[in-house]
């Protein structure tokens, strides 16, 4: 059973996994998301289904990663 999130929402579908972060109006990197964001990415991570990840920011912005410093390396 996934994991419910109340800002992170993932699809899978033939190898291909989209992460989507979803915190309007900006998606700001609380840590909550970054929580939920790491969750959901070590849930795919066992996932034998799941070849590829695409982390998308919805509402049309998406955090620089200086917000969240260990996100850009």
């Amino acid at each position: 059973m996934a994991a419910m999130r109340e800002f992170v929402g993932v699809v899978a579908n033939e190898g291909l996994a989209t992460l989507v972060v979803s915190r309007p109006p900006t998606n700001a990197m609380t840590r909550q998301v970054y929580r939920e964001i790491v969750s959901a990415a070590d849930d795919l991570g066992r996932r034998e289904d799941v070849a590829a990840v695409i982390l998308f920011g919805g509402h049309e912005i998406f955090p620089p990663a200086t917000i969240c410093p260990s996100c850009a390396r």
